[in-house]
């Protein structure tokens, strides 16, 4: 670990604990979770996740989002980096992580767009809250189960007709939303997508993705 890297530990029962904390505003995911101090925001830090129902323990690197005083504690929001995307898919999986998630490395950017898709009972409209040329969180309270291969319509803004993105659900975060991973198989939508993308990038002042959050080199 770099000495500058202020390291935090965390201890949950659960897996299901690290999702319900998890914080989908962040570029390339994050946790809110219990410090002991407060933590000035932007510096860098090395997490440290135990989960005890598995045994399992999981570090990442991030950076501090904010830090707030809560009861008489102080509270935390840590986004990851983008180096540790793999990392994050593991642990909130409790699967191996994949060998290439190059298009989970893709800046995110804040919108909302519709979405609609079939469920296993229902026609479902939801709505995309941040996009990326590789996936989407799209907000849901009744979010589909992980792994289910979905073809999703994405409605750009002022349009009738959608782009057709076939897709993973890659993670769920129950009555909030899930995260996909959108299929690289059909040029011609994968080339809409990235159309789509550009414009909502052009039209955001901040992009989700900040420099803070991108690989700590050195």
């Amino acid at each position: 670990m770099h000495a500058w890297l202020k390291r935090l530990s965390w201890s949950v029962p659960q897996r299901r604990d690290l999702v319900r904390a998890y914080l989908t505003e962040a570029p390339h995911g994050g946790l809110m979770m219990p410090v002991r101090e407060e933590l000035e925001v932007g510096s860098p830090v090395e997490l440290c996740i135990r989960i005890a129902e598995t045994d399992e323990q999981h570090t990442l690197r991030g950076a501090v989002l904010w830090c707030r005083c809560e009861g008489a504690g102080w509270v935390a929001g840590i986004g990851f980096l983008s180096s540790e995307v793999d990392k994050r898919e593991a642990m909130l999986s409790g699967s191996a992580a994949p060998q290439n998630s190059s298009e989970r490395r893709a800046p995110r950017f804040a919108t909302t767009l519709r979405v609609t898709y079939r469920s296993a009972t229902d026609f479902v409209v939801d709505y995309a809250r941040n996009i990326s040329a590789g996936g989407a969180f799209i907000e849901s309270r009744n979010p589909p189960a992980m792994g289910r291969h979905i073809l999703f319509k994405v409605y750009p803004p002022g349009h009738d007709t959608p782009i057709d993105l076939p897709g993973k659900v890659a993670w769920v975060q129950p009555g909030k939303g899930f995260g996909v991973c959108f299929s690289k198989d059909d040029p011609v939508s994968m080339k809409e997508l990235d159309r789509l993308v550009r414009r909502i990038a052009i039209g955001t002042p901040t992009p989700v993705s900040a420099p803070v959050f991108e690989e700590i080199r050195g």
